[in-house]
């Protein structure tokens, strides 16, 4: 703070003498307007650094289109056991996610977050629910922690879906909406498996890889519905119910996505517009360490927060592990084959950070201040990660202490860690303090979001 004092007086043009008194009597510094300047100082810091305010979503999408986008969001009528909604993993009483480190997916039961049940012979979703705000944003390029949902600069979009990806999809965020009901432990269930009503689950049937199969079932289903039928009619302006397919879902869900999670008041957003007083001074310090000592910004970087990039942080390994790998979840090398890429995730976006506990890719850390610190001290703080404090018991069992997997994580850590300093409490306060700042109190607001009925008559998770 000193140095900075003495920066803003000397550009005032007070001589190094008068600088040095003035030095002495903080409150005279205060009343020259220095801090002020440093205030402004910081805010042109960060946009040379490509940071800006965020902004609400313009008006995109259609009212009706956002609403049909909202109903399909929370029915659990796209589920194979319609049991399940993208709400119940998603939801706005846990700022869209669901509180866990992992979620219960399909044939799981009593609720939302911390409450719901797993199911009989059922396996945890493998990854923690990621976040859903600001989706609108231009910036967005990348979606899933691996990444396996891609839309390049010409446009063109990469996925799972080799080949077969449906035509029509307007948003990177809309061919995100695509895939969760295909996973059999997200949404679609086990071949076998009874719905609710005790009828067999005819989307899990298709196999795997048979992507078109399992949304024009779906589809089907939907469309089923008289007030879906006239509603899908109404917002793509169709006569005939037999031209929608997955892609409209998609679209009507990612519209409600981007239309009503883009939230751009927090503390930080008003700053960055020139309002002086939105952040605390805690806060400002947190934001020059983030942005500069601390390098956070080589890969928190943007007006997300994200440069949508991979790294192996360490973090420490549990839960049912994903695909060949299993109970090992390597992360980016699953989709991008090269084995360099083990252990690397996607770097998460830090807006509204402070209400999407638990943190990393599989809900490692349950406080800001742990997942700071896991980035200052990757080596040390897997080594000494004490699975007896994951959430149950079951993930407890799960957890990988091996030598062998942490030698071969530390082994392959992520380059940009080596930018972070070792930081004393106070300063991982402070850090904690901004990355608060960045979250809008809109976000305690959105269970108003949650419909009380939907087209299907099915439960709505509340």
């Amino acid at each position: 703070m000193e140095q900075m004092m003495r920066k803003c007086m000397v550009k005032k043009g007070y001589s190094v003498g008068a600088t040095l008194l003035l030095m002495w009597g903080m409150s005279s510094v205060s009343l020259m307007g220095c801090v002020k300047d440093t205030d402004e100082e910081l805010r042109e810091e960060v946009q040379r650094l490509g940071v800006r305010a965020l902004e609400p979503a313009p008006d995109t999408h259609s009212d009706a289109k956002v609403e049909l986008g909202r109903l399909l969001f929370f029915d659990k009528e796209l589920s194979g056991n319609r049991d399940i909604s993208c709400g119940t993993c998603h939801h706005p009483r846990f700022a869209m996610g669901d509180g866990r480190a992992l979620s219960v997916g399909v044939g799981g039961s009593d609720g939302v977050g911390p409450e719901r049940k797993m199911g009989v012979e059922r396996e945890y979703v493998p990854r923690n629910s990621p976040g859903l705000f600001n989706l609108n944003d231009s910036a967005w390029r990348v979606q899933f922690w691996d990444g396996r949902v891609e839309q390049y600069q010409s446009g063109e979009l990469k996925s799972p879906a080799v080949g077969s990806l449906l035509d029509g999809l307007e948003s990177v965020v809309a061919a995100q909406a695509m895939f969760p009901v295909t996973s059999r432990d997200e949404m679609r269930g086990e071949r076998g498996d009874l719905d609710i009503h005790g009828e067999p689950n005819e989307i899990a049937d298709a196999f795997d890889s048979d992507h078109l199969s399992i949304w024009g079932k779906i589809t089907t289903r939907v469309m089923s519905h008289e007030e879906y039928r006239e509603r899908f009619l109404e917002v793509y302006d169709e006569e005939d119910p037999n031209t929608i397919n997955f892609t409209h879902i998609a679209n009507a869900i990612g519209a409600f996505e981007e239309q009503k999670l883009a939230l751009a008041n927090s503390p930080w957003d008003r700053f960055l517009k020139g309002e002086d007083d939105a952040l605390s001074e805690d806060a400002k310090r947190g934001a020059r360490l983030f942005y500069g000592e601390a390098g956070c910004s080589t890969c928190h970087s943007g007006p997300l927060m994200t440069n949508q990039r991979y790294y192996n942080l360490a973090v420490p390994q549990f839960g049912p592990g994903k695909g060949a790998n299993k109970p090992l979840d390597l992360g980016r090398s699953s989709i991008s084959m090269d084995p360099a890429d083990s252990y690397k995730f996607r770097v998460p976006s830090l807006r509204h950070v402070s209400y999407t506990a638990p943190y990393m890719h599989n809900g490692a850390y349950s406080t800001l201040r742990d997942a700071i610190r896991h980035h200052a001290y990757p080596a040390s703080m897997l080594l000494a990660y004490d699975g007896s404090l994951i959430e149950d018991v079951v993930l407890q069992k799960s957890f990988q202490s091996r030598e062998d997997v942490n030698e071969q994580m530390l082994s392959s850590l992520g380059k940009e860690l080596s930018v972070v300093p070792q930081l004393s409490d106070a300063q991982v306060s402070e850090l904690e303090s901004f990355l608060v700042s960045c979250g809008d109190p809109a976000v305690e607001s959105l269970e108003v979001l949650v419909p009380e009925v939907v087209p299907s008559g099915l439960s709505v998770d509340r």
